[in-house]
């Protein structure tokens, strides 16, 4: 989920440039793909949700009042905690703490139609 403001700049006939940003609340899924084990020993993997800045800038064109031609370049920094748990029937429980890089880069091109 995304908020966020834009502002218009340099407003001529043809193009209008404009920045943006926000803050996001990033759900991440995550599911672990097959692996080797014994069946005493279960692996489970968990990243945390959280919050993260949301910015970027672009410009559109419109072609009617109602329909524009946009380009866009955003910007998630987005990292977060993660947790790897062992469950070991012999051993018993450990987990290893970890971080994962979830910055993206979104590069968007479109055309809106406004209601």
């Amino acid at each position: 989920m995304i908020i966020c403001f834009q502002g218009e700049f340099l407003q001529n006939k043809y193009v209008s440039p404009y920045a943006f940003a926000g803050g996001a609340f990033v759900f991440t899924g995550f599911k672990m793909g097959a692996y080797a084990s014994i069946p005493e020993v279960k692996i489970e993997q968990r990243i945390e949700n959280g919050l993260s800045f949301y910015f970027g800038f672009g410009a559109r064109t419109d072609l009617t009042s109602k329909m524009s031609l946009f380009s866009e370049v955003s910007y998630l920094p987005r990292t977060a905690s993660a947790k790897t748990i062992f469950t070991d029937m012999n051993r018993g429980v450990s987990s290893e703490d970890f971080e994962v890089n979830l910055r993206t880069i979104h590069l968007k091109f479109g055309l809106r139609y406004f209601f």
